[in-house]
């Protein structure tokens, strides 16, 4: 945005003083929510775009972050970097509820796939006037053959992330597999039975389980020294994880859920029956013995890395700021 001419300020959280960066916000403390939005008024902006994450904030102080915007006279575009999967149930309600605070008063939002888009839209009681922009990826590398065999899972453990599929799937293969990330400090209890089950199918030669917080060093270590880099989760409807994949220009193999397949698209990755171990079985040894295949993905990931630059991403956004 300040390639494109554009004064920028970022209001974030304390602890995060920085060259432009204001940090204001405490998650639990209202009060300074309500400062904040002074602060925002103060500069005077003639857009506002809010990085929008549900666990980063207070889920109780956040519609009022939003609502003292409104009062101040400044209209807010959140950006949906999640979009809750309840569809039913308590959660589905509470979302809602959510949902609904933030909207009323901001009625503008921003997503990352269609498909997240036509979710968040079933999800709102009030509906928000929704674009889609890409999540712009930072290339690390450009994209090349692969050397080995090399298997990497990256992100928070789950059972929604589908790793057991991924353990089954590579028993017996000729291949080398790393699953690395830690179980989320809220889901601790919830995640216990999977991540015990999770530990046993690790027990074989060919799998490396590293089950704690990953450094972003060795995050770039892990990524750069994959061939190939799996992600077969039970659903998804946008996803950051992948983004940084293609930046390191690798392969993605990806189960066929809908927020996976419209990103793959035609050529930009692998895609394997969603919780079918013997589908990503096949995906895996059909990719890795195809080279010509190989190349078609890696010269796709190539014309990704410029077609989705920082630069374009931001212009997109700017051009539909209310």
């Amino acid at each position: 945005m300040q390639d494109d001419g554009h004064e920028v300020k970022v209001f974030s959280f304390k602890g995060n003083e920085a060259e432009g960066v204001v940090g204001c916000l405490s998650k639990n403390n209202p009060f300074s929510y309500l400062s904040t939005a002074f602060r925002v008024k103060k500069f005077r902006p003639d857009k506002v775009l809010i990085q929008h994450e549900y666990v980063h904030y207070n889920m109780l102080w956040f519609p009022g972050l939003v609502k003292w915007l409104w009062l101040l006279g400044l209209k807010s575009n959140i950006m949906m970097h999640t979009v809750a999967p309840y569809s039913s149930g308590w959660k589905a309600f509470v979302f809602k509820v959510v949902h609904l605070l933030n909207f009323f008063f901001c009625r503008h939002a921003f997503v990352h796939t269609q498909v997240a888009k036509e979710k968040l839209l079933e999800r709102c009681w009030i509906k928000p006037k929704v674009d889609v922009v890409p999540i712009a990826i930072d290339p690390q590398a450009v994209p090349k053959l692969p050397k080995g065999k090399k298997l990497l899972s990256f992100g928070f453990i789950s059972s929604d992330k589908g790793l057991d599929v991924l353990c089954r799937a590579v028993k017996g293969l000729h291949v080398d597999v790393t699953i690395a990330g830690s179980v989320s400090p809220y889901a601790m209890k919830k995640q216990h039975d999977f991540l015990s089950e999770l530990k046993k199918l690790c027990d074989e030669d060919n799998i490396t389980l590293l089950n704690r917080f990953v450094s972003e060093e060795e995050k770039e270590k892990l990524f750069k020294e994959t061939d190939y880099f799996v992600l077969p989760y039970r659903f998804i409807e946008q996803s950051a994880v992948l983004t940084e994949v293609w930046g390191y220009g690798k392969i993605p193999i990806c189960s066929d859920v809908p927020g996976f397949k419209e990103e793959i698209g035609d050529g930009n990755g692998v895609l394997f029956t969603d919780g079918d171990d013997s589908s990503l079985r096949g995906a895996i040894e059909d990719i890795i013995s195809n080279t010509k295949k190989q190349r078609k993905i890696l010269d796709n990931i190539k014309k990704l890395q410029k077609e989705r630059s920082f630069n374009v991403c931001a212009k997109k956004v700017v051009e539909k700021l209310v």
